[in-house]
């Protein structure tokens, strides 16, 4: 666990390097101003889902560890959903700004199990047909500090908490045997974002957020790297679309969850945006 940790954390890191680097290259100017932003900014739209690993194990305090199992391949969980999605951004002046996002992510899967699955107190034998249904709610904030300002680029640190609320459930159709399991993990992440305009409407914005930690029963690992392009079509409305790639793996010993969720995705985000009240 923790050579994989420090290999995904060292290529997530490298991820947001050019982002850095694209950023301190831009040429300096001596009396660099940030224009004034709109009070409210927000953006509206859907997430499309196209590819999904999720591994997940369920331990029993009584019968020890359970049995990962890749979601996608042992019980056909769906990979390819499209969701809607809010991100909202409240500037304090040129410099400070919280930032906030929120999506849900509800995916079934039926199938007849080609192994034996002990998923916590259950035992699923060879050739049952199995039905599962994950749930991901996630809600993020963040404070943001533009450090480094060019009259057409931003760049700056981002601190705040990524919550994840993680339901999931296997049972057995046509019987009464169920098992659930349910987790919140509020995460405390570090980020980097910034945008650059590239042409006069057109604009490019990246942000990645980490986390890291190994405390107690608890070891984890979190990325979320996005890159989209905007186009202010008109003085207070527009549109955007992007990337979004998504990483989780914790395992846990707590009496909460015991065991391990290992959650990775890719999506593409399409979204209007606009923004509400004067500039500050």
């Amino acid at each position: 666990m923790i050579l994989r940790r420090s290999q995904r954390s060292g290529r997530a890191i490298a991820a947001a390097i050019p982002l850095v680097i694209t950023f301190a290259m831009l040429p300096p100017h001596a009396a660099a101003q940030l224009d004034e932003p709109a009070r409210f900014e927000y953006r509206i739209g859907g997430q499309a889902f196209s590819e999904f690993t999720s591994r997940v194990r369920l331990d029993s305090p009584n019968r020890g560890l359970g049995t990962q199992i890749r979601l996608e391949d042992d019980v056909n969980l769906e990979e390819r959903v499209s969701v809607a999605r809010i991100d909202g951004f409240y500037n304090f002046n040129p410099r400070h700004y919280v930032w906030f996002a929120a999506y849900d992510v509800e995916r079934e899967g039926t199938r007849d199990i080609v192994r034996e699955i002990r998923f916590g107190e259950q035992t699923f034998t060879f050739a049952t047909t199995v039905s599962a249904t994950v749930e991901e709610t996630v809600a993020k904030v963040a404070y943001g500090f533009n450090a480094l300002s060019r009259p057409r680029a931003t760049l700056g640190p981002s601190f705040g908490l990524h919550v994840m609320r993680l339901e999931a459930a296997l049972s057995a159709l046509g019987t009464s045997r169920v098992q659930e399991a349910a987790t919140t993990a509020p995460l405390p992440v570090f980020g980097i974002r910034g945008n650059y305009q590239i042409a006069n409407r057109w604009r490019l914005e990246g942000a990645f957020q980490w986390f890291d930690l190994d405390i107690g029963d608890i070891d984890g690992l979190f990325t979320d790297v996005t890159l989209s392009v905007e186009h202010d079509t008109f003085e207070r409305f527009g549109f955007g679309i992007g990337i979004n790639n998504n990483l989780l793996d914790v395992e846990s010993g707590d009496d909460d969850f015991r065991g391990r969720v290992d959650l990775s995705f890719s999506s593409v985000l399409v979204y209007f945006k606009g923004s509400v009240g004067p500039a500050r």
